[in-house]
């Protein structure tokens, strides 16, 4: 602060000056001498001009005469100091008086010098005037400075106020462990212990157990997984009378369990239960008060309303850990949902299950047993395991359940007898041991369809909500992948009927050709030319049959319907290769533009790659003096359709084709080009319905055509 404060004398040397005179040529002698000292001047003449000129200007100084027409130099004093009140005006005057010059000093005037004016007297006048206002202007702003100052640590006191009431309230604290450290840490602060503990309810064991400690030796097991059950020692005491004490001589209370009298470098102590409602949560124990004091009345009421805090701020933890493990079992469950719409890999479904399951709890192993249907043989449908040996060992095993067994069948807990015959072969077959081991069988419409193991080397348990959430899991997972099984070999078979249908309409047309030719035949059977030309046309006929029957054995084909996530293109790379010579021939030019980093499309490749063929052939074909062909691959979206589609645009610059014929080129046996089946636009088309995509197509008669095959991504 003190770097900006300016009180060197050299500043006095610069400054913007208003001279003011109704003489033009003392204005203009003034402004001469005063610009060689480097200052900025202004002149004016008359009284008024010089009132504007104030208005306008940001002038350090104003020199003026005090008798002039209009304006006098008293009012231009007046003037300036409502402007400016830092501002310094000097007076001259050729008619000197004591009542002239006590007037201008009364008015705020700097200097009152007499004409003929002396440069040096009127120089050292104005520096010392400048001098003045400029320590004025830093004394100025360094109390606006120090105001600042004052605001910010006004609230900066305010803000720690606000901390230290705030302190006690922890509840904005959502993890539990940390929570628990920080009220342990926080009362032993404000209390003045050295030492505090917070053990919380084991509704399963009914005990209290240790949960956070400040000031206790942890190390080599000392404390480490204490427990304490009620009526047991202070804190067990605490527990089961719901009520605070405060310790005295802790050698003398025959109520306090000592674990290790070493710990303790006084005899007082306090304690105090954590209740919320009814209910008791856990309890808070302080000792080691420092300089050896004992702990007082308003410490252990300080004592409970931190308690009170606490167990607001636990059961707020607790409800937001309860909901953060819902939220998580439904983003496991979208995620594998989302999965399986994407993927029929069993392998794929299942490694998203186990991560799913390891962001839940801590797991090295995950085994998924299918079961057969009648001779209870465990089949290995994956595994992951964090030790290979272990892994190896498993694979190699053959597993049977005893369902013949009576004593298995007549179990009113079958899960409870899954469980217990796996953990018996895992614990055999693994090395080392895990230290934790579930079983959940997993069960589709009531019939038992495999059997998921998921266990840890290293975590000491897994708690009846993991154990919960897991089988939720797994059976959610088996039930949408058997769902979407379903959903696609429907779809397929309605696909097929869709497609029967269609190439029995299709075979229609031949054999009633056929038919017509064979009675026409058979009356004009002597007619050589007749004959030879009939003759021809069934077995153009027959070739469309046999083209038909073949459509029909590859739609019935399972590999068909085989489909994978695929990066088109590498797909149209192929494509390209095997069209080379076609393209050399036409002199054609491919122009490709097909970013990086394009989602794939699941599809079936052999489709593809045909659906390909025919589109870039046929662009290729309508180019026979060459031109350029245009690749190019997009993400697109369609109004009033949620999923993103991959679009591939294939254009030429060939002939185009008429707007009459544009909407009858995808018919089958519809071509334009001398010698054409007719059947590749159909059968492409037929593809990308298939694959619930679709081809759009533009043309423009003698500029070309553009094709557009459109996949939608989360197919």
């Amino acid at each position: 602060m003190m770097e900006e404060i300016r009180t060197d004398l050299s500043i006095a040397r610069t400054g913007r000056i208003l001279v003011i005179d109704d003489e033009v040529r003392m204005c203009l002698s003034l402004k001469s001498l005063l610009e060689r000292e480097n200052y900025e001047v202004v002149i004016s003449s008359l009284g008024n001009e010089a009132m504007q000129l104030l208005l306008s200007g940001n002038f350090d100084l104003v020199l003026t005469d005090i008798r002039m027409p209009g304006k006098d130099g008293i009012d231009i004093l007046q003037k300036s100091k409502e402007i400016d009140p830092n501002i310094v005006v000097i007076l001259m005057t050729g008619f000197a008086s004591l009542e002239t010059a006590k007037a201008a000093i009364n008015r705020g005037a700097f200097d009152y010098l007499a004409k003929p004016i002396e440069f040096d007297e009127l120089l050292k006048s104005i520096r010392k005037g400048l001098a003045t206002r400029n320590a004025q202007l830093e004394k100025q702003h360094l109390l606006e400075l120090l105001s600042g100052s004052n605001h910010l640590l006004e609230d900066r006191v305010n803000q720690l106020h606000a901390l230290y009431k705030s302190a006690g309230v922890l509840s904005g604290t959502i993890e539990l462990r940390s929570l628990l450290q920080q009220v342990v840490n926080l009362v032993a602060g404000v209390v003045g212990a050295k030492a505090g503990s917070i053990m919380l309810v084991d509704e399963n064991e009914n005990c209290l157990r240790l949960s956070a400690a400040i000031g206790i030796d942890t190390q080599n097991g000392v404390l480490d997984d204490i427990k304490v059950h009620f009526n047991e020692g202070v804190a067990g005491y605490v527990a089961a009378n719901k009520e605070s004490v405060i310790i005295n001589d802790i050698a003398k209370d025959p109520r306090f369990l000592r674990t290790n009298r070493a710990k303790y470098e006084t005899s007082s102590a306090i304690s105090t239960p954590i209740i919320h409602g009814d209910k008791l949560l856990g309890v808070l124990n302080l000792n080691n008060k420092e300089g050896q004091q004992i702990f007082s009345d308003e410490d252990l009421r300080l004592m409970e309303t931190f308690a009170s805090h606490a167990a607001i701020a636990i059961v707020n933890a607790r409800l937001f850990e309860e909901n953060r493990k819902k939220i998580n079992e439904l983003s496991i469950l979208h995620k594998i949902a989302s999965k399986l719409s994407s993927s029929m890999s069993e392998a794929e479904v299942f490694s998203c299950l186990f991560q799913g399951i390891k962001s839940i709890v801590d797991a090295d192993l995950c085994y998924f047993f299918s079961v057969g249907d009648d001779d209870g043989l465990l089949k290995v449908a994956f595994a992951e395991d964090s030790n290979e040996n272990s892994s190896r060992a498993m694979l190699s095993s053959e597993l049977k359940l005893p369902l013949r067994i009576p004593a298995f069948a007549a179990a009113a807990d079958k899960k409870l007898c899954v469980e217990q015959f796996l953990q018996g072969i895992f614990l055999k077959n693994l090395s080392p041991p895990l230290s934790v081991f579930i079983a959940v069988p997993v069960s589709v419409e009531n019939s038992l369809s495999g059997v998921l193991c998921v266990g840890s080397y290293h975590t000491r348990n897994y708690t009846d909500d993991d154990k919960r959430l897991i089988s939720i899991i797994a059976s959610q997972t088996a039930s949408l992948y058997e769902r979407q099984k379903s959903i696609i070999n429907g779809s397929k078979l309605l696909m097929m009927g869709k497609m029967i249908s269609e190439l029995t309409h299709d075979l229609k047309k031949p054999l009633t050709n056929i038919k017509g030719t064979l009675q026409v035949l058979e009356v004009k059977w002597n007619e050589t030319g007749a004959r030879e030309r009939f003759l021809g046309s069934a077995i153009q006929e027959v070739n469309r049959l046999a083209e038909l029957v073949r459509e029909m054995l590859d739609f019935a084909d399972p590999g068909k319907y085989k489909r994978i996530g695929l990066d088109v293109v590498p797909l149209i790379e192929k494509v390209l290769s095997l069209l080379a010579s076609d393209i050399r021939k036409s002199n054609v030019e491919v122009s490709m533009n097909c970013p990086a980093g394009l989602p794939k499309i699941f599809v079936n490749e052999t489709e593809i790659f045909e659906a390909l063929l025919n589109v870039l052939f046929n662009a290729i074909e309508s180019m026979p003096n060459g031109g350029i062909l245009g690749i190019s691959t997009s993400e697109c979206k369609f109004d009033h359709v949620p999923t993103p589609f991959l679009r591939i645009r294939v254009s030429d610059e060939g002939c185009g084709i008429p707007k009459d014929k544009i909407n009858r080129i995808f018919e089958r046996y519809y071509t334009t080009k001398e010698g054409g089946t007719g059947l590749g636009l159909a059968l492409v088309k037929r593809i990308m319905q298939s694959h619930n995509g679709f081809v759009d197509i533009e043309s423009e008669i003698g500029k070309g055509t553009i094709f557009y095959l459109n996949f939608p991504i989360n197919n």
